[in-house]
């Protein structure tokens, strides 16, 4: 016999990732994709929302972010801020393996 506690934990819910990595374990590509898209999800966290208004991430290709960014004056920021926020990816994404972050005027 179960215990309430016992019983409660094992029906509690699962992460989404958790359950879609259970789900794609044997389609790696279905999994760097969605690992993809998190990533490109999370660019707001990792720069801000008066960042994210004006650069959009667009792609992971080839290891390498591409973001779009409208403005001049915020792309030369984010160029200058481009090792930090490299960093944060890395940590938060290290199946990605990202090496660069290029930004494209747009």
């Amino acid at each position: 016999m179960r215990s309430k506690r016992r019983r409660r934990v094992e029906g509690s819910p699962k992460k989404v990732s958790s359950v879609l990595n259970i789900l794609f374990e044997d389609n790696h590509e279905a999994v760097r994709r969605f690992e993809e898209a998190r990533a490109l999800f999370a660019w707001q966290e990792f720069v801000g929302p008066a960042a994210a208004e004006v650069a959009k991430p667009v792609r992971i290709r080839n290891h390498t972010l591409t973001v779009r960014v409208a403005d001049p004056l915020w792309l030369q920021q984010l160029v200058l801020l481009k090792q930090e926020i490299l960093r944060k990816y890395r940590s938060a994404f290290p199946k990605l393996r990202l090496k660069d972050v290029f930004f494209v005027r747009g």
